[in-house]
């Protein structure tokens, strides 16, 4: 690589899509995912709370890479609305993952509608990854979340 080619800044590797280093650890968190995604008595929605840079996303896409079978979608901000849509037509329906990331900083009414739209039908998941921002996070998702 050229000196041209280089970044201005190492930053880049931080970014959870690079996995400049192979995800390990947290085997008791990934299972504690995996026996929800398949529960089909468990609730549609799981939140995941943490400081930024703590690695919420990169946990997030080791799940989905765990979910063969599964459709996964990383839900684009302002479509939560548009995807609520797609699971009440069925164009999304089980075993499907549908991540929201930086969920404390999403439409409420559409994070909410997203969250209502999951529960109506089994086997779709919706995994909430958030900042603790207090007040807006309980706000935004409408619980306080609880330590694994």
């Amino acid at each position: 690589m050229q000196s041209a080619e280089l970044p201005a800044s190492v930053a880049w590797l931080l970014h959870p899509g690079k996995a400049v280093v192979p995800f390990f650890g947290r085997g008791w968190v990934l299972q504690a995912l995996e026996t929800w995604a398949s529960d089909p008595e468990a609730m549609a929605v799981r939140l995941l709370v943490g400081a930024g840079g703590v690695g919420k996303t990169r946990l997030a896409r080791e799940f989905a890479g765990r979910l063969p079978a599964w459709q996964c979608r990383w839900i684009k901000p302002r479509f939560e609305l548009q995807t609520a849509g797609l699971i009440a037509s069925g164009e999304i329906a089980g075993r499907s993952l549908l991540v929201v990331d930086c969920a404390e900083a999403r439409d409420r009414s559409g994070v909410a509608a997203l969250m209502c739209a999951a529960q109506q039908v089994s086997g779709v998941r919706v995994l909430l990854l958030a900042r603790w921002t207090g007040r807006r996070t309980r706000r935004c998702c409408g619980c306080t979340p609880r330590p694994w």
